[in-house]
This record gives structure tokens, C-alpha cells and sequence, in this order.
């Protein structure tokens, strides 16, 4: 019997919330717009990744973010490709409030070194 991932339990718990959520307009200092949820807040999950072990073209390996009233505030996975995503989010190292690896294979942890070094220079 195969187990289940963390981020198949994570996606599918936020499953209801996520299809209730309607997108909007970020703002303007945000490369690329993440998901919002209403005006009075909420949640969305943003893939930044969704790739495997294997070479893609144009897909970072897995990684999400979890944001909460317009704030990035869980990242969950960092595979390759993850760090520049992230960044093109306009997502603030400063407003994590978690990040968590599902397990420690490559495609899903490469970047975290790097997610890592640029917390130094976060003002948190």
C-alpha cells in the first residue's frame, strides 16, 4: 500500500477552500499575481513548481505557497526552480510563517539552501 504524500493531504483538505476563492488583481509591485481570496480575506495555494526529478522544460521542481489574507505565509517544498519563483511572486521572506519539506529527495529541496541564505537579508 502506498502512503500518501503531506502535500496530497495539505491539497485535498484545502480543496473546498480553494475552489470557493476567485482571483483578483494584486498589486502593482507584484510580478506575478497570486491568488486572493475576497475582500474580507482568506486562503489560496499557489504552485510555484510542479515538476519531478526529470528535466522539463519550463517547470521548477514542486514547491507551494500557502497565502493567507494576501500574505504568503507557508511554503511548503523548495525544489530547483522554486527560489526565482518565488521571488517572482512578490512574495516577502519576512511574512513566512512556516516552511516545511514533505521529504528530502532533490526535487523537492533543492532550493532551500538558498530560500535559506536570503532570510540573512530579510528584516525579520
Amino acid at each position: 500500500m502506498r502512503r500518501t504524500s503531506g502535500v496530497v493531504l495539505l491539497a485535498a483538505a484545502l480543496l473546498p477552500i480553494i475552489v470557493a476563492c476567485k482571483p483578483q488583481a494584486a498589486p502593482g509591485n507584484v510580478a506575478q499575481d497570486p491568488l486572493q481570496c475576497g475582500a474580507g480575506g482568506g486562503i489560496a495555494v499557489q504552485v510555484l513548481g510542479s515538476g519531478g526529478p526529470i528535466a522539463d522544460d519550463a517547470r521548477a521542481s514542486t514547491g507551494y505557497l500557502v497565502w493567507i489574507d494576501g500574505k504568503a505565509r507557508a511554503l511548503i517544498d523548495a525544489g530547483g526552480g522554486t527560489f526565482l519563483r518565488f521571488a517572482e511572486t512578490g512574495a516577502r521572506f519576512e511574512d513566512l510563517d512556516f516552511i516545511g519539506l514533505s521529504h528530502l529527495h532533490a526535487d523537492h529541496s533543492a532550493d532551500f539552501p538558498a530560500l535559506i541564505k536570503s532570510a540573512n537579508f530579510s528584516p525579520r
